[in-house]
Order: structure tokens, then sequence, then C-alpha cells
């Protein structure tokens, strides 16, 4: 299955860590969507924005293993349309989001290491600014 990933989730290695193995690895955005930071991160719902990320194909055992963590438990599977940097074709795709109501706090340190990981996978150097500009 294809799952949209927006937080540090993105790191191919991260995943690997989790003992997955995530494939087929493509990059691009989500419109209508901004990333927010709270203690974790989210999309919340914005017309005039996008989401940067990393698309990957995992086993559905995967998936529900990774969400299976006390940490990410409280997310949720969403429909999303994936729209590809290389190729600009958009697809359908499930991301999984938390509840804008979950969100509180902050989290400097994740902060910076997504902008670590969106700056070594590439992305725009205005959405990663955007990005740190939540650590506080």
């Amino acid at each position: 299955m294809n799952v949209f990933f927006y937080g540090l989730f993105m790191d191919r290695e991260i995943l690997r860590s989790q003992g997955l193995n995530p494939q087929n690895e493509e990059q691009g955005f989500v419109e209508g969507y901004q990333l927010q930071i709270g203690e974790r991160a989210l999309l919340k719902e914005n017309s005039n924005e996008r989401a940067y990320g990393v698309l990957f194909s995992l086993k559905e055992t995967e998936v529900e293993q990774l969400y299976a963590a006390p940490s990410v438990q409280d997310y949720q599977p969403i429909d999303v349309s994936f729209t590809s940097l290389a190729t600009g074709e958009s697809k359908d795709v499930q991301c999984y989001n938390l509840h804008i109501s979950k969100v509180d706090g902050s989290n400097p340190e994740y902060v910076t290491k997504l902008c670590t990981v969106l700056t070594s996978l590439g992305f725009p150097s205005n959405y990663i600014k955007n990005v740190l500009a939540q650590a506080g």
C-alpha cells in the first residue's frame, strides 16, 4: 500500500529501524494541507498551502505495526491526493494524521530533526524555513 509521510518517517532509515522495508520512494506533496507541529506533526487543512513529503510502498502489516507504537497510535488514516515532484502525476493515497484536538505544546528538537530530513531530501528552502519557524 502507498503511504504519504510528512514527518520524521520520511527518513527511510527510521522506517527500517522499526523493522519495515519501505519501497518505491517518491517525493511530492499534498495540496490543501499545512504541516503543523506541536509535540508531534500533523496535517491541518488549509486550501492555500501544500505539505511536502515522501510516498513509500509498505505492506499493510508493516503499516499496522508502525502505527501500533504508543507514540503514534492516535494517528488515523485519511485519503489524500499526492502529486509527484518527479512526474507531476497525482494519485490517491493514504496518509496517517493526528486530529488537531490532540496537538499541544511544542517540540523544538523534533522540528530541528525534521528540517534536517527535509534538507537532505532537497525540499524547497522556503518550506523548510516555515517548518523551522515552528520551533518556537
